[in-house]
C-alpha cells in the first residue's frame, strides 16, 4: 500500500503538470530505457520461494558476458566469501534471492545502458552508481539496518533518472556538465536551470514505466533532500550519505572534483540517530571509520566490475 502511495506521489508532478514547457520536454523522450528482458525473467522467477538454482543457471547462461561478470562480482571482496568460486553454480549457491537479483540487475544495467558515443560519461555514471550501492550496503550493515540488499538496490538506482537525460537530451546534458564545471553548482541545480526538472523527477517516472522498484521511488526522489522524505527517511539518509562519501573519495559523478562535502556534519546523521539510537549515544565517527577502512576495497570492487 505504501509503495502505491509513494508511486503516485512521486510521479504526479510529471504526469499532471500543465506546464507547456514540461509537456514539450516529455514529448521528446523517444528512447525510453527498458529493463533487460533477462533481468525481468530472473527477478520474476526469484519471487517464487521454490525457485531452483538449475533453472536460474539455464537463464543466465544464455548471456555469456553476464555469466562471466556475475562470477567476477561474486569473487570480489565485497561478498567476502573467503575463497574463490569458479562456476556460476558455486556463485549462486552463496547468494540468496535478493542478492541474486541485485547482482543480475547490476551486471545487466552496466552492460545494457552504455553507448560508444558517450562511453566515458556512462562509465563514470555507472561506476558512481555501483560505488554508491556498495557504500549504502556497508553503511546499512554498520547501522544494523536489517535489509542490506534493499539499501544496495536503492543506492544503485538513486540516480537512474540521469539515463533519460543522457539518452534523450544530449545537447542539454552537455550544457549541464559545462555549467557544473564552470560554477561548482550541484548537478541537480544545473539540470533545473537547463531543463526545469532534474534527475530526481525523471527517476521515479522511469521506475513507474518499468513497473518495478516502486518502493524505491521515494528514495530516488528525495535522496538529495532526505529531511523532506515522508517514508523511510533512514533509507533515504543512508543513500544520501553513501553518495556524498563517494563524491568525496574520487568515486563521484556530476560534480567538480574541487567540491568537497562536510560529510561528518551532514544532517542525515541526525535522521539516522533518531532512527537507530534515539535514546543512546550515536558514534558518527565509528561509522565513518568503518567506511574508511573499506575504501580501498570499495575502489577495487568498482574497478573489477568494469574490467573487460
Amino acid at each position: 500500500m505504501i509503495a502505491n502511495v509513494v508511486k503516485t506521489e512521486e510521479t504526479q508532478k510529471i504526469q499532471n503538470s500543465k506546464n507547456p514547457e514540461l509537456i514539450a520536454l516529455l514529448s521528446k523522450i523517444d528512447k525510453l530505457p527498458v529493463l533487460p528482458p533477462l533481468a525481468i525473467k530472473i527477478m520474476e522467477r526469484t519471487k517464487d520461494p521454490e525457485f531452483g538454482i538449475d533453472e536460474l543457471i539455464d537463464m543466465i547462461l544464455m548471456d555469456q558476458v553476464l555469466t562471466a561478470k556475475m562470477v567476477r562480482v561474486v569473487n570480489s571482496v565485497y561478498f567476502g566469501l573467503g575463497r574463490r568460486v569458479d562456476s556460476l553454480r558455486e556463485a549462486l549457491v552463496f547468494l540468496g534471492a535478493k542478492e541474486i537479483n541485485n547482482v543480475v540487475l547490476t551486471t545487466t544495467l552496466l552492460n545494457t545502458y552504455s553507448s560508444p558515443k558517450n562511453a566515458q560519461i556512462f562509465r563514470a555514471f555507472w561506476e558512481y552508481s555501483f560505488a554508491t550501492a556498495v557504500v549504502s550496503k556497508l553503511l546499512a550493515k554498520s547501522l544494523k539496518y536489517k535489509d542490506h540488499e534493499r539499501a544496495y538496490l536503492a543506492g544503485l538506482l538513486h540516480d537512474i533518472g540521469e539515463i533519460i537525460l543522457i539518452h534523450n537530451f544530449p545537447e542539454e546534458f552537455g550544457k549541464i556538465i559545462k555549467r557544473v564545471e564552470q560554477t561548482n553548482c550541484t548537478f541537480e541545480e544545473a539540470e533545473i536551470e537547463e531543463l526545469g526538472l532534474s534527475h530526481t523527477d525523471f527517476g521515479p517516472w522511469l521506475l513507474e514505466q518499468w513497473n518495478y522498484f516502486g518502493e524505491i521511488a521515494h528514495v530516488v526522489s528525495r535522496h538529495h533532500k532526505p529531511e523532506t522524505a515522508v517514508f523511510e527517511r533512514h533509507l533515504v539518509a543512508i543513500v544520501h550519505l553513501a553518495g556524498l562519501y563517494c563524491q568525496n573519495n574520487e568515486l563521484g559523478f556530476g560534480i567538480s572534483k574541487d567540491v568537497k562535502y562536510n560529510f561528518e556534519m551532514n544532517y542525515s546523521w541526525e535522521l539516522l540517530k533518531n532512527e537507530f539510537s534515539p535514546n543512546s549515544s550515536f558514534n558518527i565517527g565509528m561509522h565513518i571509520t568503518r567506511l574508511d577502512e573499506n575504501l580501498k576495497y570499495i575502489k577495487e570492487i568498482v574497478k573489477n566490475a568494469f574490467q573487460s
